[in-house]
């Protein structure tokens, strides 16, 4: 990502900077060593794999596997959700299309940017599209569709579980398509009220969330919110070139709250014995 190469500007942006360097997961973390000056190394990884798979034994500032399997499998999204009685802070999923409410949103479990999501309006179209190949490759869940005119996105940065940044967007929906995409341009920086802050907060404090997130939403006529999904990463508003100074802050707050992680076992990639035992379903 551009945005992020060692040659981008948002390093002179981040304190405490001394060199940055863009590692390849398989080939490259072998080579992370302290700098010659004894700084020790901050690991910034991007994308979910690479945040599963981070070797251990360097400072970070990352979510724990449990909270990755949650927020990375709408499925067992919505089991965490019924689970732990937040229910009402997100749309309704449904278990069969008979117990469905049209208009419905047919969701893959494991997709992120708007990727496989088709807007049902009636029986016809979902029997139509359960024939598709989309359907067919992957896993879905139905869930209610809340229309609304925006989109909304609450960027984050928390550590153990608390909200110590965040900033909100707001994504304006067109009359023809009601599902937004990739995040090509930033969207209109705006203000949420603190009851709708705390609503998000909650998933972060009983995950005990670590690590840059940003929340899917939309406002309901009374103020409420429906949270649509997590996305356990960097996004991708912090990443055009608007996006800057959002983008600096989340690395400053990835250094400054990063830690030392234990190293794997013996056993190979094998987790911190501190997450072996977490159940996730």
């Amino acid at each position: 990502m551009r945005a992020l190469e060692p040659a981008s500007p948002v390093w002179s942006r981040v304190p405490n900077v001394r060199s940055v360097r863009v590692l390849h997961p398989q080939r490259d973390f072998g080579r992370l060593m302290p700098d010659s000056t004894g700084g020790s190394p901050v690991l910034i990884p991007l994308l979910v794999p690479h945040i599963r798979d981070r070797p251990r034994g360097y400072v970070t500032a990352c979510p724990s596997l449990k909270a990755l399997a949650v927020l990375g499998d709408k499925g067992r999204f919505s089991r965490f959700v019924t689970r732990h009685g937040l229910a009402e802070a997100c749309p309704v999923t449904y278990d069969t299309i008979e117990a469905a409410v049209f208009p419905v949103i047919a969701k893959p479990v494991g997709g992120g940017s708007g990727c496989g999501i088709a807007l049902l309006r009636n029986m016809k179209q979902y029997e139509l599209f359960i024939d598709t190949y989309l359907w067919k490759q992957n896993k879905y869940i139905l869930q209610e569709f809340i229309d609304q005119d925006d989109d909304y996105c609450l960027y984050m940065f928390c550590s153990r579980g608390k909200i110590v940044w965040h900033q909100a967007f707001r994504y304006p929906l067109t009359s023809d398509w009601r599902i937004r995409g990739i995040v090509t341009a930033m969207g209109e920086v705006c203000t949420i009220g603190s009851r709708q802050i705390a609503q998000i907060a909650k998933f972060m404090e009983i995950l005990n969330y670590t690590g840059p997130c940003n929340a899917d939403f939309k406002v309901l006529p009374d103020g409420s919110i429906r949270i649509l999904e997590f996305n356990p990463r960097l996004g991708g508003t912090l990443m055009v070139p608007e996006g800057i100074d959002f983008l600096a802050e989340n690395l400053r707050l990835a250094i400054t709250h990063g830690v030392m992680e234990p190293r794997l076992s013996i056993r190979k990639n094998a987790p911190p014995a501190n997450e072996e035992r977490l159940t996730l379903d």
